[in-house]
């Protein structure tokens, strides 16, 4: 299974890709128009990027959008929160995915068995949580652990 770092990088890349695309074609936003808004995600990303969001039952949300940004147009424009809130609305689904199993495998976070830990490196970022530790912390703890191999004496 694909680690959540893996698929952080990858939604990371698909939201600054989508933010460039945006730029590109609306000349920095100075020629931005409904159109260019018609793409729900651009939309939620182009939302973010001015400190709004949309309205659940807004229909033209891409009209909206437009007159928050005519309204706020002395506000600059949030790269980072446009782009995180992509990555995160990508990452949520996935994350749920691997608590569940870690939550299956551990009979509800309750029983932990070193094979099954060394098996799923993947859920090392649920079991770290699970455990309140940092990354520094775990690794004085255990040694070297990645989320992509676990040897046998880190899993115990």
């Amino acid at each position: 299974m694909t680690s959540i770092y893996r698929q952080a990088q990858n939604s990371m890349n698909l939201e600054i890709a989508r933010y460039l695309s945006l730029i590109e074609a609306t000349n920095g936003f100075s020629q931005i128009d409904l159109h260019h808004l018609s793409e729900r995600e651009t939309a939620v990303l182009f939302a973010a990027g001015i400190a709004s969001q949309i309205p659940s039952d807004e229909k033209n949300y891409a009209e909206f959008l437009l007159s928050e940004y005519n309204r706020k147009s002395a506000v600059n424009f949030d790269i980072e929160n446009a782009v995180c809130v992509g990555i995160y609305r990508k990452l949520r689904p996935f994350v749920e995915k691997l608590f569940d199993e870690a939550f299956s495998l551990t009979e509800g976070f309750s029983e932990f068995d070193a094979e099954v830990i060394r098996s799923n490196p993947h859920l090392l970022p649920v079991f770290q949580n699970s455990l309140k530790l940092s990354k520094a912390q775990l690794k004085r703890q255990v040694g070297s652990i990645s989320d992509t191999s676990i040897s046998k004496p880190a899993s115990r």
